[in-house]
């Protein structure tokens, strides 16, 4: 699924999940749904998307608060009371945003990227943090870690994923290379913080 040329939201279009962007934590889940009602569901990326919680799963409520106007997200997770959400404001244009109870959500200030890089990817762990993305012209890989998701440092050359897990111990990059060679990379989350 595309996003309509007409769209005032325009990421970088990927193949959708036909489910939204969705974490669990401990005081239960939070989704983000398209807050334009002409978007078809299971949009991906989500654009100008409204932040529905639960505490249950079985019922759902809304909020009015928007991540902003042509704000779009891949993907949110959860860990030790923060919610964080990656994607954009434009093609290249990159953004994070950081909520407490996936209600109220905030740029996140503590995040420097620059232009030029399309984020697409949180994951979250004991082990800390990673988010994942893109060079926008040359689509290479990039990636942070953060061991609190206040100071994120960014991977080495050569050091990168297309996905990440993150475990109680450690943080692992996952980059397939070509079919059917995939390596995995071990890193240590805070690096240079």
């Amino acid at each position: 699924v595309e996003v309509p040329f007409d769209s005032s939201c325009r990421p970088p279009t990927r193949v959708s999940p036909d489910v939204p962007p969705m974490a669990a934590a401990d005081i239960g889940f939070v989704t983000l749904v398209a807050g334009n009602p002409e978007e078809p569901f299971g949009m991906w990326p989500v654009c100008e998307p409204t932040a529905w919680v639960s505490d249950d799963g079985r019922s759902w409520t809304t909020t009015d608060d928007k991540l902003g106007e042509g704000a779009y997200v891949y993907n949110i997770a959860w860990r030790d009371g923060r919610f964080v959400a990656v994607g954009g404001t434009g093609i290249g244009e990159p953004a994070v945003w950081s909520s407490p109870d996936g209600e109220q959500w905030d740029p996140f200030s503590g995040f420097e990227t620059g232009s030029g890089v399309d984020l697409y990817t949180v994951r979250a762990g004991g082990a800390g943090w990673a988010i994942l993305g893109q060079e926008t012209e040359t689509s290479r890989p990039v990636g942070w870690v953060s061991a609190d998701a206040t100071c994120w440092a960014r991977l080495p050359v050569g050091v990168d994923g297309d996905d990440a897990a993150v475990t109680e111990t450690q943080i692992m990059l996952v980059q397939s290379v070509t079919f059917p060679e995939t390596w995995v990379t071990d890193v240590a989350a805070g690096q240079g913080c």
